[in-house]
């Protein structure tokens, strides 16, 4: 990145117009922009209107690079990130405007990135958009900032699996097949890591026969 502050806002404010074709693109992109965020952390602000914005215009290219940039894994609970630093918000930037066009990225979103959209959405709402969370009620941080989840979990995860493979359909072939070999492996460490109980409910049988 140029050393001129000024140079720099430009370019990310030309970015912010830019269409980009690939998720490799919108990856680079991501990339680039953190490392000027780490070289030049006054850039903050501007970097982050910069991903509010290419988030906003590319959501299907941002879905199938949610898991990597959540850092979330079918078969571990991955550590919560830290929301004090400029980088992670910078993604969850990305993610959330992303996800106001692209109702199925949130099946994809871990627990603790439901409590910092909630914290985010109270602290930066003008980078933070308002989304509709199926499954899910989140309230003000500035008050309770806690999750109502559903009484049945195996609805939820039910929910959340015909919704990743409902999101195929806007993915090239091979966005769609990691997404689905994510969820693949997702659903068999569920029924493997004592899900099992869980998911043999009737509620999740009968809803399993129905969609079937």
């Amino acid at each position: 990145m140029d050393s001129s502050r000024d140079i720099r806002e430009a370019l990310h404010e030309l970015l912010c117009c830019t269409n980009v074709s690939t998720k490799e693109g919108i990856h680079l992109a991501l990339a680039e922009l953190l490392k000027n965020l780490a070289k030049y952390p006054t850039d903050r602000d501007s970097i982050w209107k910069c991903l509010k914005f290419l988030g906003s215009r590319h959501p299907t290219l941002v879905l199938p690079l949610v898991p990597e940039l959540l850092g979330t894994h079918p078969f571990f609970d991955t550590p919560e990130p830290d929301m004090d630093d400029p980088a992670y918000i910078a993604v969850l930037v990305l993610i959330f405007n992303a996800a106001k066009s692209c109702p199925t990225m949130p099946a994809l979103f871990s627990d603790h990135t439901f409590r910092h959209y909630a914290y985010l959405r109270d602290s930066l709402s003008h980078l933070v958009p308002p989304l509709r969370l199926p499954g899910k009620k989140l309230a003000s941080f500035s008050g309770l900032a806690s999750l109502t989840l559903p009484e049945d979990p195996s609805q939820e995860f039910l929910q959340q699996s015909l919704e990743r493979v409902f999101s195929l359909q806007h993915l090239d072939p091979q966005g769609s097949q990691e997404l689905l070999e994510f969820t693949i492996r997702y659903w068999l460490w569920e029924t493997r890591e004592g899900g099992v109980g869980r998911l043999a409910s009737p509620n999740l049988v009968a809803s399993t026969q129905f969609s079937a």
